[in-house]
């Protein structure tokens, strides 16, 4: 019996042992374990986050196409009015030449209506005059009537040409 209690001590030593193994290999794996399940729980945090700033970046994209697309429409009328007011400058800008031209011409015709009264005019006072002078040629009034005669033809010839430079 003394060798079955030496056996069953060995035995029991071995178990002991080994139980002792088993207990610190099970203790290194629930620390595995628990260091895992920290890893995994950060991931998936971190996989959350990144999720959301995914989505934000997403909205904040679909936002940044809608301004887009509403500044575009903005440019676009502001285009189209800056256009219009081109258009309606460019036809003022010929209606005031369409009137400076009327104005121009009546200008031109109130002149040579006056013209054509002036020449009338002239050419009654030369008829006059001349008839006058052949009736007293050598009267000191004849002399005057010669130097108003010149007086009038020269004033009436330069008034002419000054009109048609203008």
């Amino acid at each position: 019996m003394a060798e079955e209690v030496d056996v069953e001590k060995k035995l029991r030593r071995q178990t002991e042992r080994l139980n002792k193994k088993l207990g610190q290999e099970l203790a290194g794996m629930k620390s595995s374990l628990s260091k895992a399940m920290k890893e995994l729980e950060s991931e998936k945090r971190a996989k959350e986050i990144l999720e959301q700033v995914c989505d934000e970046l997403a909205r904040g994209i679909g936002e940044d196409r809608a301004q887009v697309e509403e500044l575009k429409r903005e440019s676009a009328k502001v285009l189209e009015e800056v256009e219009k007011e081109r258009e309606i400058l460019q036809l003022a800008d010929v209606l005031r030449q369409e009137r400076v031209q009327t104005k121009l011409s009546e200008a031109k015709y109130h002149f040579e209506e006056k013209n054509a009264a002036v020449e009338k005019l002239r050419a009654q006072l030369e008829a006059r005059m001349r008839s006058k002078m052949s009736k007293d040629e050598n009267s000191p009034k004849s002399e005057k009537a010669k130097e108003l005669e010149a007086f009038l033809s020269d004033k009436i010839n330069l008034e002419c040409v000054e009109n048609e430079l203008f």
